[in-house]
C-alpha cells in the first residue's frame, strides 16, 4: 500500500507540474520536465536510465504539503522527498494557514487534505482558486489526498468542482499504517528515555 501511494503521489506530482508549465506558456520548461518524467518511468521499469540531451536540467517541483495529522505530514513529506526531483518546500496544518503561506512559499504544487479544522480543503482550494494568498486563481495545480470512503469520494468531487487539479487516494489500511508509526515512534521514545534513565543512574553509582 505504502509502495502505490508512493508512485501514485509522485507520479500525479509530476504529471500536474508539467501540465501547469505548459498552460504558462513556459513550453521549455515544459519539455524538460515531461523529459525528466518519461526518464523516471524508464527507470521504474528497468529501461535505460540515462537522460536524453537537448534539453535544460528542470528545478525541483516546489510542493507544499498541507493535513492536519503530523503523521501523513510525515510520509507525505517523505514520500515526495525521496524524489530527488522534488522538493518539499513547506507545510500547513490546515487551509487557512496554507493560503497563508503560498506567497511566501510560492510552491510548484499543493497537495491538500480534505478534512482539516477552521479551514478545510475544499475552503481552502476556492480561496485559492479566487486569488487568496497572492496566487494567480489557475496558477498552482492543487492534488488532493482523499479516502476511499463514500464520504470521502463525495467530498473529493467537490474539491474538483471547486478547481482542485486532480486526487491521490489514501489507502485502505492508512490508518493502521499510522497506528504503527505512532507506536514506533512512542517506542524509540520509551527506549531513549529508558537508556537516559540507565545512563544517569550509572553516573549515580560511579
Amino acid at each position: 500500500a505504502v509502495h502505490a501511494l508512493s508512485s501514485a503521489l509522485r507520479d500525479r506530482v509530476r504529471g500536474q507540474y508539467v501540465v501547469a508549465l505548459h498552460r504558462s506558456g513556459r513550453q521549455a520548461e515544459a519539455l524538460a520536465a515531461a523529459r525528466d518524467y518519461r526518464t523516471t518511468l524508464a527507470d521504474q521499469q528497468g529501461l535505460d536510465p540515462s537522460r536524453e540531451a537537448g534539453g535544460p536540467r528542470v528545478n525541483p517541483i516546489r510542493v507544499m504539503v498541507v493535513d492536519d495529522s503530523v503523521v501523513v505530514r510525515k510520509i507525505v513529506t517523505d514520500v515526495l522527498s525521496a524524489d530527488p526531483d522534488i522538493e518539499v518546500v513547506g507545510t500547513a496544518v490546515n487551509g487557512r494557514i496554507a493560503v497563508g503561506k503560498l506567497e511566501q512559499l510560492k510552491p510548484d504544487l499543493v497537495t491538500m487534505d480534505i478534512e482539516m479544522p477552521e479551514m478545510n480543503g475544499i475552503e481552502a482550494v476556492r480561496a485559492i482558486r479566487s486569488g487568496a494568498g497572492g496566487q494567480a486563481p489557475g496558477r498552482v495545480p492543487i492534488v488532493m489526498f482523499s479516502t476511499l470512503t463514500e464520504r470521502g469520494a463525495s467530498s473529493t468531487l467537490d474539491a474538483l468542482s471547486a478547481g482542485a487539479n486532480d486526487y491521490v487516494e489514501k489507502p485502505i489500511n492508512f490508518r493502521i499504517l499510522m497506528a504503527r508509526m505512532k507506536s514506533q515512534l512512542l517506542r524509540k521514545e520509551a527506549m531513549e528515555t529508558l537508556r537516559r534513565e540507565n545512563n544517569s543512574l550509572e553516573d549515580t553509582l560511579v
